[in-house]
């Protein structure tokens, strides 16, 4: 389904790397970087170590997104040994 829209486009890159990812020519040619957009990091920035100072590469991508675009960022967490809650989180990585 995907394959025949010209209206989406896969890239392979390291989100981690904005620069790199901005760079590419697939991306290049298909953002427009000076109009408001959409950007969702959904699921993915607790996978991150914190060594990649993830605070560093989303300050780019909010640095070049124009004014009026939005952010969506949303992620797991782990209760604390002591949380009420911590079983049905464990469970959830459980198969």
């Amino acid at each position: 389904m995907l394959e025949e829209n010209e209206h989406t486009h896969f890239v392979d890159a390291d989100f981690i790397d904005p620069e790199k990812l901005f760079a590419n020519p697939t991306v290049a040619a298909h953002l427009e970087l000076d109009r408001p957009m959409g950007l969702l990091m959904v699921g993915i920035l607790h996978l991150v170590d914190e060594d990649a100072k993830p605070q560093d590469f989303v300050a780019q991508y909010l640095e070049r997104m124009a004014p009026g675009s939005y952010v969506a960022i949303a992620q797991m967490t782990m209760p604390g040994k002591d949380s009420e809650n911590r079983d049905s989180a464990c469970g959830f990585f459980r198969p």
